[in-house]
This record gives C-alpha cells, sequence and structure tokens, in this order.
C-alpha cells in the first residue's frame, strides 16, 4: 500500500465510487474511512462511516463484514478520542476472544482511566498472548 498523502486522498474518494454489490459498497466505505483516519480528516471519515452504518442498517450486508464495520467504528472513536462513543460500539458487539476486539477495548479502557477494568483488559491480553506463541504479531 502506498503510504503517501497522496494516494489516501485517492483513497478517501473511494466513497464516491459506484459500487456493483453493497458488499463492494461498504468495502469503497471501509477504505475511504481507513485513509481519513490515517490523514486525521475525523470529519470526512464521519461522512463515509455513516454512509456505512446505513448500509449495515438496511440488512444488505452479511454479520462477518458488520462486525467488521462497527469494530472500523470504534477504531474511529479511538482515534477521535470519544471513549464514551467507542465503549458504547463496543458493548454493542458481541463478546469475543478475537484480537481486535482485545486491543480495541484495551485502547478504550486506557482512555477511561479505570484502573479496574485496565488490570483485567492487560491480564486477558497477556493470557491471549501466552496461548498464542506462534503468531508473529502477538
Amino acid at each position: 500500500m502506498d503510504p503517501t498523502v497522496q494516494a489516501r486522498r485517492r483513497q478517501q474518494d473511494l466513497d464516491k465510487a459506484l459500487a456493483n454489490s453493497a458488499e463492494d459498497r461498504l468495502a469503497a466505505l471501509y477504505a475511504s474511512v481507513l485513509a481519513s483516519l490515517l490523514l486525521r480528516d475525523f470529519a470526512r471519515a464521519g461522512e463515509a462511516f455513516v454512509g456505512g452504518e446505513r448500509l449495515v442498517a438496511s440488512g444488505a450486508i452479511d454479520a462477518r463484514s458488520a462486525r467488521q464495520w462497527a469494530l472500523l467504528g470504534v477504531e474511529l472513536a479511538v482515534a477521535q478520542g470519544d471513549a464514551a462513543v467507542a465503549d458504547k460500539r463496543l458493548a454493542s458487539l458481541p463478546v469475543d476472544a478475537s484480537r481486535p476486539r482485545m486491543l480495541l477495548e484495551a485502547q478504550v479502557v486506557l482512555m477511561q482511566n479505570d484502573a479496574g477494568r485496565l488490570k483485567r483488559q492487560c491480564e486477558t491480553l497477556q493470557s491471549w498472548t501466552s496461548g498464542h506463541r506462534g503468531d508473529a504479531l502477538a
């Protein structure tokens, strides 16, 4: 992936691209939100995110894609420094032991300065990491 500002601006513009299916449209919106996050253009990220939320709410998106979209919403709220929105979006997701959810939850807890919850989250992450020794990213 090209990390230049110009490339990210092109990715931002994918939210305006025509798509053949709802899944393709959501993928274009995802790319736009992510590029906007990297550029710290939160207004543009928010616009694209709202478009994706409408698409997910329409029921045209499968559950796996909807989950990824929800995780992106948490990431957007964390990047904006809005712990309350991030926590609310996390609460709407089913609890699981996936790495993305655990890492986002840890970021939210750090933003909230909740010592008890932070300790529990650190223990969860340590347990997960020790159980996934073959995972290079762990």
